[in-house]
């Protein structure tokens, strides 16, 4: 059946609650906690529901120990573990949700509306808001003690600015592929294979990547060529952060390598730091120059 939603996503409607960010999806409200590592989680119980599935331990029990856990969540009662779903965790939920051919139609209809809605809608909105764990401030006499040592203090200082670029440079890029990508959802749909797998290419696309420094950065090291294919190297294989299918050419079994939901999320952020560090590598090449004149 045709996704006749394809290009209209539904208006964002949040609100910020004492546990973190909340998102209302067909009148219901989907909970975004955020990790001490900076990183959203999402609850199961809202997860599963908008998947239909019949309660959130079916959901993740498909699911790999890293990409599900428990987090403490802040209720009228108390403290509460409440279950999550990672973000490759739900990438890898939803791709293989939209496989399943009995689930009706409002409920495939409902799957395929909330697919781009958080891909599009929810994670480049946490992103951009900044909604991530931010560190205590230090109390007053233990910043007099700090400004009493110079050296300490630039070395902060320094650390700070690079953090600064690094995290200036992230947004950026962010904006811009938001800017292009948006509102054209069919567009990732249209790169995934039916197993929720992208090809290389693929995958620099969605990450942003031109491709010839992209594959160089596959190549040098992720990848290695046998037989004329690029094949994964074995540790980021077990990592799944890859998957090999075969396909036929020219009368010819010939394996080919694809990157897994999983694997998206996890170059991603690799790629991020690359672009980071490449920045700053050039930054200070050119500081020398301009010293060296």
């Amino acid at each position: 059946m045709a996704d006749t939603h394809s290009t209209t996503l539904p208006a964002l409607v949040a609100h910020e609650g004492p546990a973190g960010p909340a998102f209302r999806f067909d009148g219901r409200w989907l909970r975004v906690y955020i990790r001490e590592d900076g990183e959203p989680v999402f609850d199961a119980r809202d997860v599963y529901r908008e998947l239909g599935y019949s309660e959130a331990a079916a959901l993740t029990r498909r699911l790999d120990p890293d990409e599900k856990g428990l987090h403490s969540v802040q209720t009228p009662g108390g403290m509460q573990e409440v279950s999550v779903v990672t973000e490759p965790g739900l990438y890898r939920a939803i791709a293989s949700r939209r496989q399943v051919t009995t689930l009706g139609v409002a409920m495939s209809d409902r799957v395929q509306r909330f697919q781009p809605w958080v891909f599009h809608k929810v994670l480049p909105t946490i992103r951009k808001t900044g909604s991530y764990g931010r560190p205590a401030a230090p109390s007053m006499p233990a910043m007099v003690e700090f400004l009493k040592n110079p050296s300490a203090v630039m070395e902060v200082l320094g650390h700070y600015a690079s953090d600064n670029m690094r995290l200036a440079g992230v947004v950026e890029r962010q904006a811009e592929a938001l800017a292009v990508a948006e509102p054209k959802v069919e567009a990732f749909d249209a790169l995934m294979a039916a197993e929720g797998l992208l090809t290389l290419s693929n995958a620099g696309r969605a990450i942003g990547a031109d491709h010839e420094p992209w594959f160089r950065w596959l190549r040098e090291v992720y990848l290695f060529h046998e037989g004329g294919a690029l094949m994964p190297r074995a540790q980021f294989r077990k990592m799944g952060v890859f998957e090999i299918r075969t396909r036929e050419v020219g009368g010819m079994i010939l394996p080919q390598t694809y990157v897994t939901p999983r694997g998206l999320e996890y170059l991603r952020r690799r790629w991020a730091d690359k672009v980071a560090t490449d920045a700053r590598v050039a930054l200070v090449v050119r500081a020398q120059a301009t010293l060296d004149l």
